[in-house]
Order: C-alpha cells, then sequence, then structure tokens
C-alpha cells in the first residue's frame, strides 16, 4: 500500500491562514482512502512564513506548497493515489 505524506504547518501564521481547514480535508480524506495511506504530521513550523507570503505551507510527499489551498493539497494528494 503506498504512503502518500503530508505535512502541515501549525505554526501561529500558518493556523490563522488556513491550516486548520487544510487539515481538516486532508483528515477527512484520510478516513475514505482504501488504497493509500495519508501520514499525516503537523509541524510546529517551517520558519519561513516571511510577513503573510508563503502562509499556510504545507508539504506533499516532498512537493512544497507556498501559500497552499485545500483545493491545491487535495489535488496534489489524489494525484499520489491515482499513481499508487
Amino acid at each position: 500500500m503506498k504512503t502518500i505524506p503530508v505535512q502541515i504547518c501549525f505554526g501561529t501564521h500558518c493556523t490563522m491562514m488556513g491550516a486548520m481547514d487544510i487539515l481538516e480535508a486532508v483528515t477527512e480524506l484520510k478516513e475514505r482512502m482504501t488504497d493509500c495511506l495519508i501520514e499525516i504530521e503537523i509541524v510546529k513550523c517551517f520558519g519561513d512564513c516571511n510577513l503573510d507570503r508563503f502562509a499556510p505551507v504545507v508539504v506533499v510527499s516532498g512537493e512544497r506548497f507556498n501559500s497552499a489551498t485545500t483545493e491545491q493539497v487535495m489535488a496534489r494528494i489524489m494525484s499520489e493515489a491515482i499513481r499508487a
């Protein structure tokens, strides 16, 4: 079974800019996936929010998303799942 690692920054700035919404969506998807394992890691801070320009930061299978949206993250996870 393929594992898809997802790292979500939960520093103060990323949390305020939508990281919680992304976590909720990824968690729901994880519960529904049967052919892949989504491994969620909460990261305290990637350390480079840079005054709103990059928050929230999410990394999916090594690909970094600055100013990540739920739609971007979910699309990337689904793309990985299809390749499984």
